[in-house]
């Protein structure tokens, strides 16, 4: 009877566990191709329960019967909690960067894009990877609006410069802060792996800003790492191969022949003006045959002789060729440049449980740069653990670890300046006469050192001792017959130096090693409390060497007769540099929702920064040995040096924020920041913001509008802080070492600054956001961003004592200026197809943007003058711009940043191929034919005052322009010396508009995608173009606008020049025969001259001056003439991507194969060619090496 009674319980038991069971079916599909979802996730919320989908989407659980919902996820899906139907149900999922209300990291935190309210742009992951670049930055070109990425100049590795709403300071640092998991990162951008990165949001103004108050003035960019997101352990391997190359192609410049002409334009003009007769070209051209060669050029490598090169019009002969030696090795480009290599390998995994979740990951990546010896490679390591034991407590860590290496990117490399070890500058300027290797300059024979015989060609290749061509350092070594070496020299420009050659013998190599470990502490408190404990360590060790051979270069070694050796005889410097730097977070955060209307949120934090900086150099000369780098094998020392550096911050901040029905939010913060740059007294720094936004779709009035599916009006106010501008040790006053009569001395070089404090930036903006139709994104935004109380170093009394060596002047640093940004943002997206198999989408972003000095101190403010005119009476005042000097920009009130103030250019005179700017007649003045004065200014005694003379005439305060230094046309004076000109403003180099527009398209598995970047406005000032369009007083290349128009003497000039010195002999003479001085007289005669000569059509603006290195100097001085547009259009990426059918992939148990191709810097459009305007904010353009070109195909395969 028990037994019975017991089986009747337990078919009842089973009975009712059947009755409290159901069976959920469906299918998970993509909301966008309506393709089924493998591996989706469904799962009953807070319980272990659950599944993943199957090769068709479709799947099957067994939940309780009071279950209600069902939760579905999937990476990169937005996740939904579904209502359960009966039958089998159909789920679909949206992508995350479709969703309406995704959610944004934001400041220590993360929020609702809803409920936002100042100015962030989040990036994802896939966006970055679209993009074949080293450095995670670099991805941002183009991708949101706001925010400028200049000088990434193709050096393997190097990281590009990145501007955030224009630039808020003068002499600070214009980088934003980068943030990586809620902690400030101080390390290099390029030791982070871009695979390991989930999404970067940038942070624009202040109000989003502020909670990085002593570091965000620049903005602030915030990088969130991957973890998992599955509980399915996944592995993903991808690799991408592919090649890197030249980007933008060379200034157009002279060939050989086009050269030749150009010299002798050079020669002849040089012998006019040496007074040759200008107009008999058989003259000139036994002049130029005289000298050319022999003189200047050192080489002929043409089959004619020296004699026989020209005609009498200046022209090559026609049967006038290159010979066969010398053909093949003129190209310097060519053989200083390749097609590099680039491999980059990645792999990662990851996996979770109910209680933890862990990602790691391993990536190599090999660049070869296109310049040879160039090359940087990275090993990237990555490993995250994140772990909830229980409900109450949260941990986790992540040490990210790199190691690279970068190969020549150092050694002149990409160094903008004039020097020998950068290939730009060595070979842009190479005269194209000159080969690469050393070729024979005559036909005969010559002998080997031991004394026999060598038959040799004009152009044979000269060989060393394994039979190789030697490279042609500027002269080659023969013998005669006693073996006797005689030195035989073979171009006149850059003896002893040879870019390749140096750069086989050379090496410099940086090693730097990265650890960078974040750990937290999560404790979930009762009452929607949490208190978080966050610690960062980041460490790097940089160990440069820079090794410079004994043969050719700076460190080349002489031996003399007697076995001395004379000069450094090689080289080798070491520096080491160690960083370490830590924070230290504590967090209290409260959350709370009331009525599911109300949500409120409170933070409360304490965070502690350090930062530590050790510096040592070390120099040797005189080595033992060659190609060995260690210190001992150099025997003298040359340099020694190190210093320490640290600094430390301190900060209180507090952040709240409201929500109401997800329609109305209103946020507001503040921050107390202390830096150890400041004294005690003004060391604190205290900044906040406040916004609020609207979010009208969501009012019940909205909802008859279906065409608008969200729409948000913001604004938002806020200050953030800068002490980047003073130095570490700013209100000290320093001493530096000095030597003055060989004894050691210490001298002022800082004086006291201690009430030196922070640089504030205040902005304020307003937006307008939302989607319509379902298709359209669009956005809105005008910002003023202020940043004021910048750091300057002003006058301070002599008393004080000089802080500099090399004058008296004495200077100390105060917060006096004022510099602002002000402008708007426009970006859109509209997606024009959405279909199953079809999409296709573009999309476009718009900035515009206006700099502005407000405040600069009073020193460098506007200068008061009182012009003189010719009656001698006092003019009308004059105020002339004064500001601070910076090259060819004045730093001035009401002008940008970067404003030219340069002399003008007038154009050619058409008399003598002479260059004319305007003169100045504030600082020199005319002495006009009656003996009166023609400009000037009123001197001022030593207490500032007007002076006048006994007749109560103004005291001239200028200085006379001799005559021979101007002339009078139309008019109007001009001067041939820039030293007498008159500076004008000629625009600004900032851009007022840049932006990107794009376009995407799939069609089934293949995805194209394709970004254009532009920028509108703006000069640059192209010094690379100027020195190719200057003779120097050695030979060098020229630019082809050089060649094809400057001013030749003609029948007109030669007229012209007549005409003038006829009118200045009959004036001189005239006034000398009317008892006039000689100086007098002189006057008279270049007064004569200048009104005797045609002024119409005199001034040629659209041509280049003479042709002639003796009078070089004054015709291509610097000026607005080299001011160029820096607009352009670049074709910046494109992307193609192929993923196999799921149903294909699963039999091998894969989940994802997709095949990749990406194409970067594809192509420019530019004012000039070989320009490359997307150098730097500034606007300078040098011989810095060009962007690269990177083409890649890859492969990526999850499990």
């Amino acid at each position: 009877m028990k037994k019975h009674l017991l089986f009747l319980l337990a078919c009842l038991f089973l009975m009712t566990g059947t009755a409290m069971a159901k069976i959920v079916k469906g299918r998970v599909i993509d909301s966008s191709d309506k393709e089924p979802i493998v591996g989706a996730s469904i799962f009953v919320k807070s319980t272990k329960q659950g599944t993943i989908t199957d090769i068709e989407g479709h799947f099957s659980l067994e939940i309780p019967d009071n279950v209600k919902t069902i939760t579905v996820s999937f990476v990169g899906m937005a996740t939904r909690e579904v209502t359960i139907t009966p039958g089998e149900m159909t789920i679909e999922l949206t992508a995350e960067s479709q969703a309406l209300d995704e959610v944004v990291v934001v400041a220590y935190g993360t929020q609702k894009k809803s409920s936002i309210t100042g100015a962030i742009t989040q990036v994802r992951n896939e966006e970055l990877l679209k993009r074949p670049v080293t450095s995670v930055t670099s991805a941002l070109e183009g991708s949101t609006p706001g925010i400028t990425v200049t000088g990434n100049y193709g050096s393997p590795g190097s990281d590009p410069t990145v501007l955030i709403r224009g630039i808020g300071t003068v002499n600070g640092s214009t980088s934003p802060l980068y943030v990586i998991d809620g902690v400030p990162y101080g390390g290099n951008i390029s030791d982070l792996n871009m695979e390991d990165i989930e999404t970067m949001s940038i942070l624009k103004d202040a109000a989003s800003a502020a909670l990085y108050g002593n570091r965000a003035s620049n903005g602030v960019i915030l990088i969130t790492t991957k973890k998992s997101k599955s509980e399915r352990i996944q592995f993903n391997f991808k690799t991408n191969q592919g090649w890197y190359e030249r980007a933008l192609p060379e200034y157009e410049r002279t060939n050989p022949f086009q050269f030749m002409e150009v010299e002798y334009q050079n020669a002849a003009n040089a012998f006019v003006h040496g007074g040759g007769d200008r107009t008999d070209k058989q003259a000139i051209l036994n002049a130029v045959n005289s000298t050319l060669i022999p003189d200047r050029l050192y080489v002929n490598i043409f089959n004619k002789p020296d004699d026989q090169l020209f005609t009498l019009d200046g022209k090559m002969a026609a049967d006038a060729s290159i010979i066969d030696g010398y053909a093949g090795d003129l190209d310097w480009f060519d053989q200083a440049t390749r097609k590099g290599y680039r491999s980059e390998y990645q792999f990662s995994g990851s996996g979770a449980t109910s209680k933890s979740d862990y990602y790691f990951s391993l990536s190599y990546l090999d660049e070869n740069g296109y310049m040879k010896d160039s090359g940087f490679d990275r090993l990237t390591g990555r490993m995250a653990v994140n772990i909830k034991p229980v409900k109450w407590l949260r941990a986790g860590m992540s040490i990210n670890a790199s190691h690279q290496k970068f190969q020549n990117t150092s050694n002149g490399v990409g160094d903008g300046s004039s020097s020998y070890n950068n290939p730009f500058y060595f070979c842009r300027y190479m005269a194209p006469i000159y080969p690469v290797h050393s070729h024979y300059t005559e036909t005969g024979t010559v002998y080997d050192n031991a004394g026999n015989p060598i038959q040799v060609n004009k152009g044979d290749y000269v060989l060393d001792g394994a039979g190789n061509p030697q490279w042609d350092g500027g002269s080659y070594i023969i013998y005669d017959q006693n073996g006797n070496p005689q030195e035989v020299i073979t171009r006149n420009q850059n003896r002893d130096r040879h870019v390749i050659w140096e750069s086989e013998l050379n090496d410099s190599r940086t090693i730097r090693n990265t650890l960078n470990g974040i750990g937290y502490l999560d404790l979930v408190l009762p009452y929607g409390f949490t208190a978080t404990l966050k610690a960062n360590v980041n460490t790097r060790n940089s160990d440069y060497y820079k090794y410079e051979n004994a043969v050719i270069g700076d460190a080349r070694g002489t031996v003399s007769e007697d076995g001395s050796i004379s000069g450094r005889n090689g080289a080798l410097a070491k520096t080491l540099y160690t960083y370490k730097n830590w924070t230290l977070q504590e967090q209290l955060r409260w959350n709370m929702t009331y009525n599911d209307r109300h949500n409120i949120e409170v933070l409360l934090g304490h965070e502690n920064y350090s930062y530590r900086y050790d510096y040592t150099y070390t120099s040797k000369t005189n080595e033992a040995f060659p190609n060995r780098y260690a210190l001992s094998n150099f025997s003298e020392m040359a340099s020694i040096s190190g210093y320490k550096t640290r600094y430390r911050t301190e900060s209180y901040l507090a952040r709240v924020q409201y929500g109401y029905d997800n329609r109305y939010n209103i946020e507001a913060s503040f921050r107390r920041d202390g830096s150890s740059r400041f004294a005690k007294e003004s060391r604190w720094g205290n900044f906040g913001s406040l916004g609020a936004n609207w979010v009208f779709s969501n009012e019940e009035f909205m909802k008859k509008y279906t065409w608008l599916n969200q729409g948000k009006l913001r604004a938002s106010w806020g200050q953030v802080g800068n002490d980047s501008g003073s130095g570490y040790y700013a209100y000290y006053g320093l001493y530096g070492s000095w030597t003055q009569n060989s004894k050691p001395a210490y001298v002022v070089s800082q004086n006291p600054a201690r009430d030196l404090h922070w640089e504030t930036g205040e902005s304020w903006g307003a937006a307008i956001e939302g989607r319509l139709f379902n298709r359209l994104n669009l956005s809105v935004e005008y910002f003023d961003k202020r940043n004021k109380d910048l750091i300057f170093s002003v006058y301070a009394p002599s008393s004080a004592g000089g802080t500099s060596t090399g004058s008296s002047t004495s200077t100390t640093d105060k917060n006096i200026g004022t510099i602002s940004n002000r402008g708007w943002e426009i970006s859109a997206d509209f997606d024009i197809v959405k279909s199953k198999d079809w999409t296709v989408s573009v999309s476009a972003n718009l900035t515009t943007i206006k700099n502005k000095i407000v405040k600069l101190p009073e020193q460098n403010k506007k200068k008061t003058v009182y012009p003189i005119d010719p009656s001698r009476k006092l003019g009308q005042r004059e105020d002339l711009p004064v500001g601070i000097t910076s090259g060819s920009y004045l730093i001035s009130e009401g002008k940008s940043r970067y404003d030219y103030y340069t002399y003008h250019w007038a154009g050619v005179d058409e008399m003598d191929g002479q260059s004319l700017y305007e003169a100045n007649l504030n600082d020199y003045y005319i002495v006009l034919p009656d003996g009166s004065q023609l400009g000037g200014k009123q001197k001022l005694n030593d207490e500032g005052e007007l002076m006048w003379d006994a007749n109560g005439n103004p005291v001239q305060g200028a200085t006379e322009l001799a005559p021979e230094n101007y002339r009078l046309i139309n008019g109007k004076y001009y001067v041939l010396k820039t030293t007498y000109a008159q500076k004008k403003w000629a625009g600004s180099a900032l851009p007022t508009t840049y932006g990107s527009f794009s376009a995407n398209i799939r069609w089934k598995n293949i995805n194209i995608s394709a970004m254009f970047t532009y920028s509108l406005g703006g000069k640059i000032y192209d010094s690379p173009y100027s020195s190719l369009m200057t003779p120097g007083q050695s030979a060098g290349n020229y630019h082809v606008d050089l060649y094809n128009n400057a001013w030749r003497i003609n029948d007109r000039s030669n007229a012209m020049i007549a005409t003038y010195k006829n009118a200045y002999d009959d004036a001189y003479n005239a006034a000398i025969a009317a008892g006039q001085t000689t100086s007098e007289a002189n006057y008279a005669g270049y007064y004569a001259a200048n009104k005797a000569v045609d002024g119409n059509g005199r001034i040629n603006p659209n041509t280049n001056p003479e042709i002639n290195n003796l009078t070089s100097t004054d015709n291509n001085a610097g000026s607005d003439r080299w001011l160029v547009s820096r607009n352009y259009l670049c074709f910046k990426n494109l992307n193609i991507s192929y993923t196999l059918p799921k149903r294909w992939t699963t039999k091998v148990n894969l989940s994802t194969v997709r095949f990749l191709f990406s194409a970067e810097n594809i192509h420019l459009w530019s004012a000039r060619k070989g320009m490359n305007p997307m150098m730097g904010i500034g606007g300078g353009q040098s011989n810095y090496l060009v962007p690269a070109r990177v083409f890649t195909f890859g492969i990526n395969a999850t499990i």
